[in-house]
């Protein structure tokens, strides 16, 4: 699974020096990155995935599982997920936003 990064500067979506690349089922076994705290709040039921569509709502996930130093803002995520490497699995957005902790509590108690 490959990401390319967007982030939300002058009212467009901007390439951001950063592109992951990612075994989804290795990281979720690991818990590296809130994979495991994402699938909570979806339909996927764990790997290897079985066809269909799947589906990610309201997720917070945690600062400590991230690379340090991120820059607050909007985020977009390019996504395109493959098996063994070679076969073309699909593709999809993701969109979030990276907030302070103190902004986040005010938010939602709101």
């Amino acid at each position: 699974t490959s990401a390319a990064v967007y982030r939300f500067v002058s009212r467009k979506y901007r390439p951001f020096p950063i592109n992951v690349t990612l075994d989804i089922c290795e990281e979720y076994n690991k818990a590296v990155f809130g994979i495991d705290l994402a699938v909570k709040k979806s339909n996927f039921k764990g790997c290897p995935g079985e066809k269909g569509d799947y589906w990610i709502y309201n997720v917070t996930l945690e600062e400590d599982r991230f690379p340090p130093h991120l820059p607050f803002g909007k985020y977009k995520l390019d996504v395109h997920v493959y098996v063994d490497d070679n076969i073309y699995l699909g593709h999809g957005y993701w969109y979030g936003s990276i907030v302070s902790k103190s902004k986040w509590l005010e938010e939602s108690r709101t």
